[in-house]
């Protein structure tokens, strides 16, 4: 197959993708909260419908995606800031086999809650089909945020800590579905 049509496959297939995720995530946006229950690294049960009236963040993520690296500090500064005042959080990582060690050492460096995909009992959300992947629910239960994929530039810090005060000061957002960057498949 020459080159020039390999691209121009590669181009169409990536496009058609972003338009999948972004599909996914609308689907989300504004409606309730599917259930989603987790056991937690510390061995806490985290059941998403058991969070309403709390603005509550889930995560997937992953050792080997930088965005997601990137992103790690951003939240756990958001946990230690507002988890007093309603936040709840989970961020569920999708690596297996010999990368469940890197996830060990890294949940160390954090205090926010962080579990493994194998210990998800139950998911409706979302598969956990690429990273990172984000989904924010409001005070009244419904999803305020879907995001898959990096954000541009990456989680872009303030304005997502505007938006998570908002939402906790009770303060209706415009839902926001994103599908940025390019996510990273699960390997």
């Amino acid at each position: 197959m020459r080159p020039k049509y390999l691209i121009l496959m590669i181009v169409s297939a990536l496009l058609a993708m972003f338009q999948v995720v972004e599909a996914k995530a609308e689907v989300l946006v504004g409606k309730d909260a599917p259930a989603f229950i987790v056991q937690t690294n510390d061995g806490k049960k985290f059941d998403l419908s058991e969070m309403k009236g709390k603005v509550t963040i889930i995560g997937y993520w992953a050792t080997w995606c930088a965005p997601c690296r990137e992103e790690m500090p951003i939240l756990e500064a958001l946990w230690r800031t507002y988890h007093s005042q309603g936040l709840e959080m989970v961020l569920v990582s999708v690596d297996n086999g010999s990368m469940l060690r890197n996830v060990k050492e890294v949940s160390k460096l954090f205090t926010m809650p962080i579990a493994l995909q194998s210990s998800v009992s139950k998911n409706d959300l979302s598969p956990f089909d690429s990273v990172p992947k984000m989904f924010v629910i409001g005070l009244d239960g419904k999803v305020k945020i879907a995001r898959e994929g990096a954000a541009q530039p990456p989680m872009v810090e303030k304005a997502f800590t505007e938006e998570i005060k908002a939402l906790l000061d009770g303060k209706e957002s415009k839902p926001e579905i994103s599908a940025e960057a390019k996510p990273e498949e699960k390997k």
